[in-house]
């Protein structure tokens, strides 16, 4: 069943008659949500935020479909049409609501057909769910199912209620650190500028043969490939002349410290402290991300790690510690850090019953350490970033990052 609500007359903002109200919809959906109702959704936080934002209340949530498909089978699309096609009825067609009613806002859509939309949406889910209930009924889906039930679904709630809130960021320190970051790759952009005028003739050459852009574009691959290779005579470590990070790195030449420091205070302006206001909601002057509880990067990669897009809030350097400052808490309120302690190593040293983790973890030692120091036949405090006494152990560092790559990765 589909039942109308804020559907125009085309062209205009004239409601048309026939369907209910808002504040109808409010009165009943908040039964909905006083008997708690098993409500099932495909992608319920956006259902669930869709109400709060227009009504002002969260609904229940009993079920998920696309959560389901997504901890059922992760490699799959876990879209309700491809889903159902699946599972449901191979011999049903797909479509996607924007190219059924495109250029067309929702609201001027004739009631009776967006009832055939929306009406199948509702009847879809629904068929869905009874296939993958019986899918978490079968044997040795105990786990996962409960999985599901019990955590996957009830932090949709706390999701939606996250994006909701947002979160503060403090102009006036971002405008700061704009300004800052603009002197900082402008002095690099100096440095780059002197230490290529002894070449200025020959990049004229290349410039006036189309090669080389005026002025120079030290953010194009192609062209840094001609100044670094062809006209600075910089010997390549490989056949590729590659320019990317590690190479120039390595190189470790006046311009590619110059490049290196150009590039990076580049990508903190465009990625941070010009795009974060621009982010901004006009209606509470906060900045709300998307959370993806199931992992799915906007590479399409599959994690399993909770994610962020639209901006990705987890992409803040962790070097730069300075950036943090740009959020703040609203009024009345405080920001906490947290973050589990050796999370993964001691679920792992939980499943394989490993005797010297077990050991480790039992007094308190630091994983990564103990095992550099069985590998390499090193002291324990030798492979810390701090010796017993406090005082830096200069290796300490690099040493547990091969253990964090050897068994993270």
């Amino acid at each position: 069943v589909y039942v109308p609500i804020n559907h125009c007359v085309p062209g205009t903002n004239e409601k048309l008659k026939n369907q209910i109200t808002e504040e109808q919809a409010r009165e009943c959906l908040l039964k909905l949500k006083e008997k708690n109702t098993k409500i099932i959704y495909h992608n319920g936080k956006f259902d669930i935020r869709v109400v709060n934002n227009t009504l002002g209340f969260y609904l229940p949530i009993w079920w998920d479909t696309m959560l389901a498909a997504q901890l059922l089978n992760e490699n799959e699309r876990a879209g309700l049409k491809p889903q159902f096609k699946k599972y449901v009825d191979p011999t049903i067609g797909t479509y996607n609501i924007e190219k059924l009613f495109i250029g067309v806002p929702y609201e001027w859509v004739d009631p009776e057909i967006f009832a055939l939309y929306a009406a199948t949406d509702a009847y879809d889910t629904y068929k869905l769910q009874q296939c993958q209930l019986k899918q978490f009924k079968q044997e040795g889906m105990e786990k996962l199912y409960n999985l599901f039930l019990n955590v996957e679904v009830p932090v949709t709630l706390v999701v939606a209620e996250m994006e909701d809130t947002g979160i503060s960021i403090d102009l006036d320190f971002v405008s700061k650190l704009n300004y800052k970051y603009h002197k900082n790759m402008d002095k690099a952009l100096n440095t780059l500028n002197e230490l290529i005028l002894p070449y200025s003739d020959i990049i004229l050459n290349y410039q006036e043969a189309g090669k080389l852009d005026t002025p120079l574009n030290f953010n194009s691959s192609s062209q840094l490939q001609i100044l670094l290779y062809d006209i600075l005579k910089t010997t390549p470590l490989n056949e590729s002349k590659s320019t990317d990070k590690a190479t120039l790195k390595e190189l470790n030449t006046p311009f590619t410290k110059a490049l290196l420091e150009y590039r990076h205070y580049a990508k903190l302006i465009s990625a941070f402290t010009e795009a974060l206001p621009l982010l901004r909601s006009e209606k509470d002057n906060k900045i709300h991300a998307s959370f993806n509880q199931m992992g799915k990067e906007d590479n399409n990669v599959v994690t399993g790690r909770f994610s962020s897009t639209n901006p990705n809030l987890q992409q803040i350097p962790s070097h730069e510690k300075v950036m943090r400052l740009m959020f703040k808490a609203s009024p009345g309120y405080v920001i906490v850090g947290g973050d589990f302690k050796a999370q993964e190593p001691r679920m792992l040293t939980h499943m394989c019953k490993d005797p010297t983790l077990t050991q480790t973890f039992n007094e308190n030692r630091d994983p990564y350490a103990t095992i550099m120091s069985k590998v390499r036949h090193m002291d324990y405090w030798d492979c810390m970033e701090h010796y017993k006494d406090g005082a830096i152990n200069p290796q300490g560092k690099e040493i547990r990052s091969i253990a964090k790559k050897l068994m993270l990765g």
